[in-house]
C-alpha cells in the first residue's frame, strides 16, 4: 500500500519509477525530471529538508508546463502530489533546488494501464456477471485494467433458504468471497 496516496488504481496497478534524469536550471531555482517516455503519472512523494513552497508542472515536450493543483503537504518537509490525469507526461518540474530534496530521492509512480474498465451492478446475479464478463472484454480490447463492484445489498441476508441440509442461494449473493477466489478478488475487486 502506498502511503497517502487517493487515486482511484491500487498499488498493484502502479509502477515505482526507478530511472529517470535530473536536471538543475536558473541558479538551483528548479530541476526537471526527465523520465524519458511519456507515463501516466499518478503518485510523486519526497521530502524537503526545511520548510519551503512547492510547485510542481508536468510537460510531455519541456515547452509547454501544466500546473499540477493537488499537493499535499503532511506535514513542513514532507510532500505528496496525487496527479490522478489521463494525460501522459514526460518531463516533471519542481520550484525547489535539487538539493533541498532530502536524500535526493523523488518516488514516482506510474500506471500500468491507461484506464481502468469497473464493472459496478450492484443487483442480483446474474445482473452483476454479464457487466463483469463486458468489461473484461472491453478492458482486454483497449488496453485498460479490468475490475468489479461488488456491493452487498440488503437482500442477499434473505436470499439464503434451507433445503434438506443445503444452502440454497437466490438470485442475490452476500458476498464477492463466496463467488470469486480470494486471489481474484486481491487483485480485480475495487
Amino acid at each position: 500500500m502506498i502511503q497517502f496516496y487517493k487515486g482511484v488504481f491500487k498499488s498493484i496497478d502502479l509502477i515505482k519509477f526507478e530511472q529517470y534524469d535530473i536536471s538543475c536550471f536558473h541558479s538551483d531555482k528548479y530541476f526537471i525530471v526527465d523520465l524519458k517516455s511519456d507515463y501516466n503519472i499518478e503518485f510523486i512523494k519526497f521530502n524537503t529538508i526545511k520548510d519551503i513552497e512547492v510547485k510542481i508542472f508536468f510537460s510531455s515536450d519541456s515547452i509547454k508546463w501544466v500546473d499540477c493543483y493537488d499537493i499535499t503537504n503532511k506535514n513542513l518537509y514532507e510532500f505528496y502530489i496525487n496527479t490522478n490525469t489521463q494525460n501522459k507526461y514526460r518531463f516533471i518540474k519542481i520550484n525547489i533546488d535539487y538539493c533541498l530534496i532530502k536524500n535526493q530521492l523523488i518516488d514516482i509512480y506510474v500506471r500500468k494501464y491507461p484506464g481502468l474498465m469497473i464493472a459496478a451492478r450492484s443487483d442480483g446475479f446474474g445482473a452483476r456477471l454479464m457487466p463483469i464478463l463486458n468489461a473484461m472484454y472491453l478492458a482486454e480490447y483497449t488496453g485498460f485494467k479490468f475490475g468489479f463492484v461488488w456491493k452487498k445489498v440488503a437482500h442477499d441476508a434473505t436470499s439464503l433458504k434451507q433445503f434438506e441440509d443445503n444452502d440454497l442461494a437466490g438470485i442475490y449473493l452476500s458476498n464477492e468471497k463466496y463467488i470469486f477466489s480470494q486471489e481474484f478478488i486481491d487483485e480485480y475487486s475495487y
